[in-house]
């Protein structure tokens, strides 16, 4: 018989043999460590196999329903805040549970099959039969919807009417696809996922909306994201945060025209890398960052000072320098704001960031999403971890501009 030790240790090798099999180069250990990440995707996978063991135990009894409980519970790898469900007569308690207490370990080695392995409900199912952990086959067919019924709520929820700040990217991927004709699914596709995450009036940072469209990344889809935003109710954005993809400001401006499109700071430093000369870049860069540095200009008379730096290096490459001037205003838009936070606001790290999250998924499924529905899974458990956790309180380094903040946003939709 397995001794919890040997259990465990049994375990890691049968997902190490998993992930080789992926092409990945990841070890279940190594994987195990990102206690951060983790344990809220444990959270998460816990609280709706609980929920679904009380609907299976509540289907053979005449017992009812009874809400929740918080439980924090202590493993050797970091600590749970579960939901436990409970009913009338206090006589169920959830299976999964049962198995932590003789081994914590085998919590956080099913919650990291099932989210990077068992996407199907066959997949599902197999591993679970291989932890020898008797599930009923209800509750396992009903995880997979679960969670789907949890990403329709969240592509529905109402958002805030109005923002200070949208930062937006897209991730570009590969997702495996099924020929509809052909039933083939050994197809990997070159995909785009459109991400948009909000600074609210709480100051708290969430993630808007994401979208999974095959292709590259396009003007026209923008829209149709951005056009997604207005039906779920957002109206007013004092500022998106964007790169410098050819179209995205008039794309932004067709839907909100009264919003401010400030560029990334750090894509047009890598772009004077690569247009301007090794020492001219390196000149360009320092002139430009005395600029960025100096609290005392406001946008006017930043917009002047980047002016003349770009006119000193005309002559370097004129098409490159045109190119800039064109598009100053919005290089600098966040000299509109208070010098604290202009660093915040002038770039897309926040949403990088987040696609950053998104490439370790990618790489530890094997290289790419197998399927659409994987792709929707691991960005939603992502959304969640943030959500409750990582963004839960209001963002500090803006506290200090709410005012401002709020006065400009009145001036600027003075309705």
């Amino acid at each position: 018989m397995n001794t919890p030790n040997n259990l465990s240790n049994s375990i890691i090798e049968l997902l190490d043999q998993k992930l080789k099999q992926n092409n990945s180069d990841l070890s279940v250990n190594n994987i195990l460590q990102n206690k951060q990440g983790l344990a809220l995707i444990v959270e998460e996978i816990i609280n709706i196999i609980m929920k679904k063991q009380r609907n299976d135990f509540l289907t053979s009894t005449d017992d009812y329903k009874n809400g929740y409980y918080d439980r924090s519970i202590n493993t050797s790898l970091s600590k749970l805040n579960l939901n436990i469900p409970r009913t009338r007569s206090s006589s169920f308690f959830p299976e999964i549970l049962q198995k932590y207490k003789r081994n914590d370990n085998s919590l956080f080695e099913l919650a990291f099959s099932l989210y990077h392995n068992g996407r199907s409900k066959e997949n599902m199912k197999s591993i679970i039969k291989d932890f020898g952990l008797n599930f009923s086959k209800k509750i396992l067919d009903d995880l997979s919807d679960e969670l789907t019924q949890k990403i329709n709520d969240f592509k529905n929820t109402q958002l805030p009417e109005k923002l200070f700040f949208v930062y937006i990217d897209a991730y570009h991927t590969k997702i495996r696809i099924q020929d509809p004709i052909s039933k083939d699914n050994h197809k990997v596709k070159e995909a785009a996922i459109y991400v948009a995450i909000g600074l609210d009036f709480n100051l708290k940072k969430q993630v808007l909306g994401y979208y999974i469209n095959y292709g590259s990344e396009n003007k026209a889809y923008w829209i149709q994201v951005f056009h997604d935003l207005i039906h779920r109710k957002l109206s007013k954005v004092l500022m998106f945060i964007s790169d410098d993809f050819p179209g995205i400001s008039s794309a932004i401006n067709s839907v909100f025209p009264n919003s401010l499109t400030q560029k990334c700071n750090v894509h047009l430093l890598r772009n004077v890398k690569r247009n301007l000369g090794s020492q001219d870049a390196s000149s360009f860069i320092k002139e430009f960052k005395k600029i960025k540095n100096d609290d005392s200009l406001d946008f006017e008379d930043a917009l002047g000072k980047f002016e003349k730096l770009c006119n000193s290096f005309h002559d370097k490459n004129q098409t490159f320098i045109d190119y800039i001037l064109s598009k100053k205003k919005e290089y600098l838009y966040a000299f509109k704001f208070k010098y604290d936070i202009r660093k915040y606001i002038n770039n897309t790290n926040v949403v990088e960031n987040f696609n950053s999250v998104l490439e370790k998924a990618r790489i530890n499924l094997g290289g790419y999403f197998q399927s659409v529905e994987t792709a929707e899974k691991s960005i939603y458990l992502i959304i969640e971890r943030l959500h409750n956790k990582v963004w839960s309180k209001p963002n500090p380094h803006f506290k200090h501009a709410i005012y401002d903040l709020e006065q400009q946003f009145n001036l600027t939709f003075p309705d």
